[in-house]
């Protein structure tokens, strides 16, 4: 039988499996790499064996250049939030290297699925939902501006920020409607952003939402953009909001 690994590939080296492919303890095959930084760093998910209870999907973490006490990269294997059926995957990874890596995914928990964030010194986070949510979210995206993805409300699904820590580095765990933070022109329509599914360097956020007018909905990609003396800065949540603040820019 082919088992599916983790992989990576450069230029210098061609395509090589992440270490074994498989998470130290109970791993087994498939694995899958789905995000890479620039330092290298590498998240995705890799499948733990339960025995006779079956198997699970966990998010893992590879540092390239691990330090002591371990020398030799391995698939960290990140586990899951509480309750749901101990499943978790990673979607995105960011290594700023003030403080660590950071993991941000979705896991299941009792009911449903969250965000989570994911740093070696606290562990996994929940993000949890917005407020009245249905237990049904996720992160896509993670960059300087915070951690990105959706959240539900009673009307379906709702792009989402949460600010990743404080400036005293404190993790944070609120979710904020980006609906929230948009004033789209009258002559747009009516404007819902479902899901935030990434953010660059300056804080520039890619959505996906609608935009209804009258009786007919289609959907749009977005592009939210922050003002000029509203970059964010590192990780500050007071420059979080300013960063989604300006009208989506279809």
């Amino acid at each position: 039988m082919i088992a599916t690994l983790a992989s990576q590939w450069s230029r210098t080296s061609g395509m090589s499996s992440l270490g074994s492919g498989l998470l130290p303890t109970n791993g087994i095959a498939p694995s899958h790499a789905v995000a890479i930084d620039e330092r290298g760093d590498i998240a995705g998910d890799a499948t733990v064996n339960l025995g006779v209870a079956g198997s699970a999907t966990h998010a893992f973490y590879w540092d390239p250049t691990p330090s002591s006490p371990a020398t030799t990269p391995t698939m960290l294997d990140l586990g899951t939030l509480p309750g749901g059926q101990g499943n978790s995957q990673a979607t995105a990874v960011i290594n700023p290297g003030s403080f660590g890596p950071v993991v941000v995914g979705v896991s299941t928990v009792t009911g449903g699925s969250h965000a989570f964030s994911w740093r070696p010194s606290t562990g996994m986070i929940d993000l949890k939902d917005l407020p009245g949510g249905g237990e049904g979210g996720g992160a896509y995206a993670v960059g300087t501006a915070g951690v990105f993805g959706y959240g539900t409300v009673a009307a379906g699904k709702h792009a989402v920020g949460w600010p990743l820590i404080d400036l005293d580095q404190a993790p944070k765990a609120t979710a904020i409607d980006l609906n929230s933070l948009i004033t789209p022109p009258g002559s747009m329509g009516t404007v819902v952003l479902e899901e935030a599914t990434g953010v660059n360097g300056v804080g520039i956020v890619a959505a996906l939402g609608s935009i209804s007018t009258g009786n007919t909905a289609a959907r749009h990609a977005f592009l939210l953009v922050p003002d000029a003396d509203d970059l964010p800065g590192f990780f500050g949540p007071s420059l979080f909001g300013g960063a989604c603040g300006r009208p989506a820019q279809q």
